[in-house]
């Protein structure tokens, strides 16, 4: 009785519960929802991400063999420095790749071939890393010594230059005129050598030297010459000459003018007298002197002597003199000069020596040249086989 009474008042409880759920649903419905009040924290705004470093590049094996070019059978193509070569397979350096097995099977072709290519180093030959020098410590730079202070540019430069002697315009003061140089300076040396000969019937042999010292400066020109001819044959000695001659111009008004003095020995055993021995003074002027010309002339007067023949000093009153020199080119130069010695003593009588030739530099280094002369002596006062002499030569001279 008791459990059919509990079970008949949960059943109408029940009931009682479903018929009350249709009087709440429009309630629910019509109720809004609010949301509860958020509380006003601060945003926080989230951690940056850690920057992970940079991966740590792979250690790339030591490179050093030979290279080689691999084909493989799926038609790739494979370019590395070979490592270790073994019966299955091959390992190459790749450059990107690193080290690489490639089976042999899977090889098609290869550059070089296999047999050719030399085998890589070992490790034990390979060549040990050099150590790292260590700079060496730089000296210390000690500080450059202040220059000098110089002149002053705007100052004014005065420029000293050493003061050129002048030809005086007296004679008198151009012979006792101090030269710039002294008179041992300035010489320039020449000397010439000929020889010729003739074989036969008459032989003969002829030999010439000459000896030429010039010096000039700004006051003065000087000039000497030794001269020594010699002629033999068969019947004994044809000539035997020697002469010594100097002569000095002393320049005056501005070197047009000049004043000269003159001084020769003579020895020849053609002539009736064994020596003779002149001297001469005078005046000379430049006609021309320029690159190609130079043109002189002289007057004068003078005394002769013989020696071993008439014993007598003869005077020269009137003596006259030229000289020609033209410079044909930088190898060729032309001369010629002429002189006149009046005899005074007898009228009439005279003597004249003329020159004229030739000169050709072979070598200007060696300062080697050739000349080609004559030279004409004539004596009115001697014998007349022998008062007239012509030398036709050709000499090879050196200048030091």
């Amino acid at each position: 009785m008791r459990t059919g009474s509990s079970l008949s008042a949960l059943t109408l409880t029940l009931r009682a519960g479903l018929l009350s759920i249709p009087a709440l649903v429009p309630c629910v419905a019509s109720a809004q929802l609010v949301p509860p009040p958020l509380a006003s924290a601060p945003v926080q705004q989230p951690a940056p991400a850690a920057i992970a470093p940079p991966p740590a590049k792979p250690s790339i094996p030591d490179q050093s063999g030979p290279t080689i070019t691999l084909t493989l059978t799926s038609g790739e193509t494979m370019r590395g420095v070979v490592k270790t070569i073994d019966n299955d397979a091959i390992t190459i350096i790749h450059p990107v790749l690193g080290l690489v097995r490639i089976p042999r099977v899977g090889i098609s072709t290869s550059e070089p071939t296999l047999d050719k290519l030399p085998s890589p180093p070992s490790a034990a030959e390979a060549p040990a890393p050099k150590p790292e020098s260590k700079p060496e410590p730089k000296p210390e730079s000690k500080p450059a010594p202040k220059p000098a202070p110089g002149p002053d540019p705007h100052a004014a430069q005065v420029k000293l230059e050493p003061k050129q002697p002048v030809a005086p315009t007296n004679p008198i003061e151009a012979l006792l005129a101090d030269d710039e140089k002294s008179f041992w300076d300035g010489w320039k040396r020449q000397i010439e050598l000929g020889v010729n000969g003739t074989t036969g019937p008459i032989d003969s042999q002829n030999y010439r030297a000459y000896v030429n010292l010039t010096r000039a400066t700004l006051l003065q020109n000087t000039v000497a010459t030794i001269v020594y001819v010699r002629g033999e044959n068969n019947f004994g000695t044809t000539q035997d000459r020697s002469e010594f001659s100097a002569r000095n111009d002393w320049k005056i008004a501005g070197g047009k003018w000049s004043m000269w003095a003159s001084a020769r020995m003579e020895w020849d055993n053609r002539q009736r007298w064994d020596g003779r021995v002149s001297a001469a003074g005078g005046l000379g002027y430049v006609f021309e002197k320029n690159d190609k010309w130079n043109v002189v002339g002289r007057l004068g007067a003078g005394l002769a002597r013989e020696i071993n023949g008439d014993n007598a000093i003869i005077p020269e009153v009137g003596i006259a003199a030229f000289s020609v020199d033209y410079k044909i080119n930088d190898k060729w130069t032309a001369y010629a000069n002429s002189e006149y010695f009046p005899d005074s003593k007898t009228w009439g009588d005279y003597r004249t020596i003329s020159r004229a030739g030739f000169n050709l530099v072979i070598d200007p280094e060696l300062k080697m040249n050739l000349r080609l002369g004559t030279e004409y002596r004539f004596d009115s006062d001697a014998p007349t086989d022998r008062a007239s002499v012509l030398d036709y030569f050709a000499v090879l001279g050196f200048a030091f």
